[in-house]
């Protein structure tokens, strides 16, 4: 997955378009189910560049989040799970970027 092409999905989630939304919402969930360790760091890589679309960057932030924290106590356990079996490499890679926004 390219970062530009990540950049563009994450962008037309706010056209407005229920077309591009849905497109953007499938594209997303490919993704994660392929690779969500590239996904999160894709995101977080978007996050932190201060020259991407503000648009891109806010939603990329979102998708972080929605992909790391539930209020829902199963999900919340799930999504802490999933964290942990992604390398440290990785992790440290995320934190390191979001802990500079």
């Amino acid at each position: 997955m390219a970062t530009d092409g990540l950049i563009n999905i994450l962008e037309r989630t706010v056209t407005g378009s229920q077309a591009d939304l849905e497109n953007a919402r499938n594209f997303l969930a490919k993704a994660g189910e392929q690779n969500l360790s590239e996904l999160l760091k894709q995101l977080s890589d978007i996050l932190i560049t201060a020259t991407n679309n503000p648009t891109a960057r806010a939603q990329a932030a979102l998708q972080l989040k929605n992909a790391l924290y539930s209020r829902e106590d199963t999900v919340k356990q799930l999504y802490q799970e999933r964290w942990l079996n992604i390398s440290e490499n990785i992790r440290n890679h995320i934190k390191t970027n979001v802990k500079f926004i």
